[in-house]
């Protein structure tokens, strides 16, 4: 199967609100030779705020961003949606791809009136080349040459762990120049860690994932928390039931035995520590994983001690019951999902719908208020109408001129509320904090400060 490689570079690092402005994606055969690229820029939608941070890190300047001879957001999108559909299906990889880059490419995709999950669907496969060299790191240390950061942890950045390791990385934060760098580390990997990789290539499916997490009586886990690497020997205790990939297990270095006495509270109470004695596993995302087997002891306890425990928990399904359901009560508690943006999740487009989509794609702009006045999904209404207050606003309907203008007056000033994206005075703020840490990117932040001046006299003048 081949592999798509890919990166973007973006507005900053907020999944729901900021937005690319670089893609890049080099496709390769199961050998790791080029078969194509794709790179693409794209200019800065007019309600979209950068952070002064992001364009100092990456060099690009305000101009840049807004530089004309570029395609729009829609446009750029539009491309490369075509470009890899073509490709697929593939194994889409990257670094922190699964955590950041798939995120804001999947909003790229629905804020364009596209379906999201394009790197998942029709045969496509998705693996995270960093999570593979965080296992590889823990299991296999020689393998990889890991730097350190001032505080002296192991630092798993790109521009500085594909240099310690022999690429040669000039043009770090560049889209393209990091997916080569990620090809250069996934090469790396598969000939010094060869089971690790095996490994990544079975759990970039999600059907394999959940196969062997049915089936193996634990497994061992290995995530990343700001940083830090850890690893849990974790036996499933169920599934949610609204959301198939995602499956809670125990801890099993805590005694299944000594839980089944515990309250309720006293059980709510566990669970809220940390580190979380239940965790939950989304075999849709690349878990990075490993059989019991691979294993003869962890964290002081002989494998026939976990296994032991595993099936004392199979037996208890009370406890698992428990365990289970006040997991998915603790993970209920989340934000409220008010904008559009956050809404991403809530639900497939029906079948109409989608056929409106395909339509919306076809037609002239003259022709495109029509259809997404026909849609079933407010959610694409509202996401249709932003794209004509974007692109056509000269041919569209006084009504949706007036609700694109009151848009941009509330993501540009965020209308007296608190809200969650950069508005003027918050990329103000972060302009201060940016002049202080990146004292070698001036010219650019000096030129943000302009710009900043120039959408307060839009704003002043009514947008």
């Amino acid at each position: 199967m081949a592999f798509i490689f890919y990166d973007t570079e973006t507005t900053g690092i907020d999944r729901h609100f900021d937005q690319i402005l670089q893609f890049a994606a080099i496709r390769t055969d199961e050998e790791f030779n080029e078969i194509d690229r794709i790179e693409r820029r794209c200019r800065l939608r007019p309600f979209a705020i950068p952070a002064p941070g992001a364009l100092a890190v990456t060099g690009v300047s305000i101009e840049q961003c807004l530089n004309a001879t570029h395609p729009t957001y829609y446009e750029m999108v539009s491309e490369l949606q075509s470009a890899l559909s073509e490709w697929s299906p593939s194994v889409f990889a990257g670094w922190n791809t699964i955590r950041f880059d798939e995120e804001l490419f999947r909003q790229a995709l629905y804020q364009n009136l596209y379906p999201p999950f394009l790197t998942n669907t029709n045969g496509n496969a998705r693996a995270d080349i960093l999570t593979l060299a965080q296992a590889v790191a823990l299991d296999l240390p020689d393998a990889l040459i890991v730097p350190r950061n001032p505080r002296g942890r192991p630092s798993f950045k790109l521009d500085q762990l594909a240099p310690a390791n022999g690429f040669a990385h000039e043009n770090a934060h560049d889209a393209i120049a990091d997916v080569e760098a990620t090809i250069f580390i996934a090469r790396l990997l598969r000939e010094r860690a060869p089971e690790h990789w095996s490994n990544l290539m079975r759990f970039a499916n999600k059907r394999s994932t959940i196969a062997f997490l049915q089936t193996e009586p634990f497994v061992v886990a290995t995530e990343a928390y700001f940083g830090k690497l850890s690893q849990y020997a974790l036996a499933p205790i169920g599934s949610n039931p609204d959301i198939d990939s995602e499956f809670y297990c125990l801890d099993i270095t805590n005694d299944p035995v000594s839980l089944g006495s515990l309250s309720d509270a006293a059980l709510r109470a566990l669970l809220l520590r940390s580190p979380k004695p239940v965790r939950r596993i989304k075999a849709n995302q690349s878990p990075s994983l490993k059989s019991w087997e691979e294993i003869d002891s962890f964290s002081g306890l002989d494998v026939d001690e976990l296994l032991d425990r595993a099936e004392a928990l199979q037996r208890d399904e009370d406890l698992k019951n428990r365990l289970l359901q006040t997991a998915l009560e603790l993970a209920s508690v989340e934000y409220e999902q008010i904008h559009i943006e956050q809404q991403i999740y809530g639900g497939f487009p029906s079948k109409a719908d989608q056929q409106l989509m395909d339509r919306f794609h076809r037609a002239p702009w003259t022709e495109r208020e029509a259809v997404v006045a026909q849609f079933g999904d407010p959610r694409l209404r509202e996401l249709g109408r932003r794209l004509l207050g974007e692109h056509a606003h000269d041919i569209c309907s006084t009504e949706v001129r007036d609700y694109f203008q009151t848009l941009l007056h509330a993501r540009l000033t965020g209308s007296g509320s608190d809200v969650p994206w950069r508005t003027i005075a918050k990329a103000r703020e972060e302009l201060e904090e940016a002049s202080q840490t990146h004292p070698q990117a001036s010219a650019i932040l000096e030129g943000f400060e302009r710009y900043l001046d120039g959408l307060e006299e839009r704003v002043a003048s009514g947008c």
